[in-house]
């Protein structure tokens, strides 16, 4: 394809000066990427287009995730293969962008010159494979009103930024070369909440941090499992295990309520025992303060509204302030800590120790996957896992300990 390309250019379109060797390269690529994309939409069931960014901010994005195929060989590849001499991809629809008002993606599909002349007469996903990531060590400044993320935060690579980018590199090797799969959908259309099919090509993840700090956020997106709903994760994922190498269903291991007894421990008391979720202690409306309890403790002020999600489980003319004095009655040891936004650093401790649990894993030859707050193991590693989980929890707190950090006592569960 690359060849008809080029050729095409040097009859049609010729260039006054030729391509040094760097930009051909980069030329190459563009055209395998876009090649590649294209192709992939036969694996879609319903059967769209696909989206390519245009812009003059995406092509010549300066900053440090700026994806560096795009740029004028990029827009030189689209071009040539939208042309209608040659006619490899055709526009489906033209993006559009204005002040204050819509904008949509520009879309692209194959011809049938494409499909007939590069599309094998099968495509799956083991034909692909997905570039490394250019940048895994994401930083977000905080959040503007009204919006659902802070804006990609540019910074200055020192010996800590290195060191957990690192971290992340290593997983994404781990990840790479570890054995899992899906099963195929067993009905349905297999896809993705958001209407996307699952992409087993996806198998690497980024670190994220949020209001500009490393110390808060930071726990790690990306995977294809990660997206998928819990009881298509069981349904679906396999992962191969010493005792069954032909793969078996995956065991989820996770932190039990992490972050009410991060924060008892923050003051150097016990939490009380039993469910702290259970406000009401006879288990009414308990995931409705589960919602509540851990919105309180990620806002920065008083809560005097109650979270969508908790709206859904309290009983119709519930008043956020009278559910909130609940939390605070039952939690009072721990008031002063609501609407404080500790549940940020709450969140980097937890996922500092998610990290060292999974070199811990790996090094021991069990492929473990990450979740938010959670590692996804072959269920006959469970018990493995959670002891991991449980070394990597007592390293970090014996290596903070002397600090004036937070101290905290982590359990772990096995579900």
């Amino acid at each position: 394809m690359i060849g008809a390309v080029e050729a095409f250019e040097l009859e049609r379109h010729p260039r006054i000066r030729a391509r040094g060797a760097s930009k051909r390269e980069r030329f190459h690529e563009a055209l395998e990427a876009i090649a590649c994309n294209v192709a992939g939409l036969a694996l879609d069931p319903l059967g769209r287009p696909l989206a390519v960014p245009r812009a003059n901010n995406a092509m010549w994005d300066r900053s440090r995730y700026a994806n560096p195929l795009y740029g004028q060989t990029f827009r030189d590849a689209l071009g040539l293969m939208e042309d209608p001499a040659l006619g490899l991809v055709e526009t489906v629809t033209q993006g559009f962008n204005y002040r204050g008002g819509a904008s949509a993606p520009s879309t692209i599909q194959p011809t049938s010159a494409f499909n007939s002349l590069f599309l094998p007469s099968s495509v799956t996903w083991d034909g692909f494979r997905r570039e490394r990531e250019h940048e895994v060590l994401i930083k977000r400044a905080p959040k503007a009103p009204g919006a659902e993320q802070g804006e990609l935060e540019e910074y200055r690579d020192d010996a800590h930024s290195r060191g957990l980018r690192h971290e992340v590199e290593c997983i994404n090797e781990w990840l790479t070369a570890a054995p899992f799969w899906l099963l195929p959908a067993d009905g349905g259309l297999g896809l993705t909440p958001s209407g996307q099919p699952y992409d087993p090509t996806r198998r690497t993840v980024r670190r994220i941090f949020g209001n500009g700090r490393w110390d808060q956020g930071g726990r790690l997106y990306g995977g294809f499992w990660m997206t998928m709903p819990r009881e298509t994760r069981f349904r679906r994922l396999r992962i191969a295990s010493r005792q069954h190498p032909a793969g078996e269903p995956v065991a989820n291991v996770d932190f039990r309520q992490f972050n009410l007894r991060a924060a008892y421990a923050h003051v150097n008391l016990r939490p009380p025992g039993g469910d702290l979720y259970d406000v009401r202690g006879d288990g009414s409306c308990r995931d409705g303060f589960k919602v509540l309890i851990n919105a309180m403790l990620y806002a920065s002020e008083p809560t005097v509204r109650l979270p969508e999600d908790a709206q859904r489980v309290f009983p119709a003319g519930t008043k956020a302030r009278e559910v909130v004095a609940e939390v605070l009655h039952f939690h009072r040891p721990i008031a002063d800590l609501f609407g404080t936004g500790l549940g940020f650093r709450m969140t980097a401790i937890e996922s500092t120790i998610l990290v060292e649990a999974l070199a811990i894993l790996f090094k021991q030859g069990i492929t473990a996957l990450p979740l938010h707050d959670a590692v996804l193991v072959a269920a006959s590693e469970a018990g493995r896992a959670q002891d991991a989980m449980e070394a990597a929890a007592t390293f970090f707190a014996e290596e903070f300990r002397a600090r004036p950090a937070i101290e905290y006592s982590p359990f772990s569960s096995v579900t």
